[in-house]
């Protein structure tokens, strides 16, 4: 089995999903989906032109939560409401840095 951790190193490596941990952590409730989708706008990673917004949205539902679930930063049924997991509030907030990068030479927001 691989290391545990790896894989809240993977999701913390993407600037989207770092910008939707930031939110979680800072609203601690359910937070509805699209809530989420419009943080990205808010925080400057996605344009609010309507093809980029479902663009994001797909990426958000198909890929960024189901890491963040699999890496027990969040909780989420597949449904509108995506929940900060006892492990996110237990983070120190610096780890959420925009600024953290955690692999070399990959661009901030990269698809992984």
């Amino acid at each position: 089995m691989s290391d545990p951790w790896e894989v809240v190193y993977q999701a913390l490596s993407n600037s989207h999903r770092r910008s939707t941990l930031r939110y979680l952590k800072e609203t601690d409730s359910p937070t509805a989906f699209d809530d989420v989708v419009e943080r990205l706008v808010d925080d400057g990673h996605v344009s609010s032109a309507p093809d980029e917004l479902a663009r994001a949205r797909t990426k958000m539902y198909h890929v960024h939560l189901p890491k963040l679930c699999r890496a027990n930063l969040a909780e989420w049924d597949g449904g509108t409401e995506i929940r900060p997991s006892g492990f996110l509030r237990r983070l120190p907030r610096e780890i959420l840095s925009p600024k953290l990068t955690a692999q070399a030479g990959k661009p901030q927001g990269a698809d992984d």
